[in-house]
């Protein structure tokens, strides 16, 4: 694939991207009230990703361990994760998700697929066969790199 192509597919991805985000009507779920892009960073791997320690979070998420250790603080406080010692080795704490942080997170996915249920609505079933092949087959490709 050349350059060029490359650039289209970033474009559209970014484009879309900026879509969601705009999207008026659905814009709470996507932006936790006082929460920062780093805070949301940070929660989003840590609902998606093992269990982890918070240098191992901090070098995921491209952070420094201080900054994140902030923001574990925050959401430690707010009921959103927790820190447990580590069964294995008690000297290791690790950061795993609330209760709370998994109702939130199936709060965003329900109204992120309301979202995608609203935009999609229109489109034909050939078409929407189409968008689903191209997603699927990029996500392959990516898989396998």
């Amino acid at each position: 694939m050349n350059s060029s192509k490359a650039l289209e597919i970033l474009e559209v991805l970014t484009s879309i991207n900026k879509k969601v985000k705009r999207a008026s009507k659905f814009s709470p779920p996507f932006k936790c009230k006082n929460k920062s892009q780093s805070a949301m960073k940070v929660m989003f791997h840590i609902m998606n990703s093992p269990p982890m320690t918070l240098k191992e979070l901090s070098s995921l998420v491209g952070l420094a361990n201080s900054t994140v250790c902030g923001i574990i603080d925050e959401l430690e406080m707010e009921g959103y994760v927790k820190r447990i010692q580590d069964k294995d080795d008690r000297r290791r704490v690790i950061i795993i998700p609330t209760e709370k942080a998994e109702l939130e997170k199936r709060n965003i996915e329900n109204k992120f697929k309301e979202f995608l249920e609203y935009v999609l609505k229109d489109i034909s079933a050939e078409d929407f066969e189409i968008i689903i092949k191209g997603l699927k087959k990029l996500d392959e490709i990516i898989k396998n790199d």
